[in-house]
């Protein structure tokens, strides 16, 4: 029976290493965030009928977690943010649009993913108030847009809902 060269063997050692090290567990620390322990806070440049609690991450620096809350009846201009977005609805009705598309109702449970770049827009139907998990792929900042696509300041695009 022939043996296996020395260089076959570090080939598959190799290999090895470098699988258990991609399958290997984050270092990072697990987290646990209770409901009652969360801190709510209007984000900037966001309606004054969103309160949002982190969760993990930093949205103004890079990939993020938030818990989000809207009053009832809070519209969420057209806007759109330069990284891929996913919305987990876990409270209330959340009518949503993105640019060209049909305008569908979330219900607890239900998932929407949103492409960087995608104009979309929201509204929290009441009469609860709207709960979801947001997770965003990079720094969120919000780009608020006109019916023409051009960028307006929050301010405007409130007043255009």
């Amino acid at each position: 029976m022939r043996r296996p060269s020395s260089a076959f063997i570090f080939i598959i050692a190799t290999v090895l290493i470098g699988a258990t090290s991609f399958f290997a567990q984050s270092a990072e620390t697990p987290i646990v965030r209770q409901i009652s322990a969360m801190k709510f806070s209007t984000p900037p440049h966001t309606p004054k009928c969103i309160a949002a609690a982190l969760d993990r991450g930093n949205p103004r620096k890079g990939p993020s977690v938030v818990f989000a809350r809207l009053k009832p009846g809070c519209i969420v201009p057209w806007h759109w943010h330069p990284f891929n977005e996913t919305l987990m609805t876990v409270g209330g009705t959340i009518e949503s649009q993105v640019k060209g598309g049909a305008t569908y109702r979330a219900r607890r449970g239900d998932f929407l993913f949103l492409p960087a770049r995608h104009a979309h827009r929201a509204i929290c139907m009441g009469p609860d108030p709207c709960f979801s998990f947001l997770n965003s792929e990079g720094p969120t900042n919000p780009h608020w847009i006109d019916k023409s696509g051009r960028e307006i300041s929050l301010e405007a695009a409130l007043k255009g809902k």
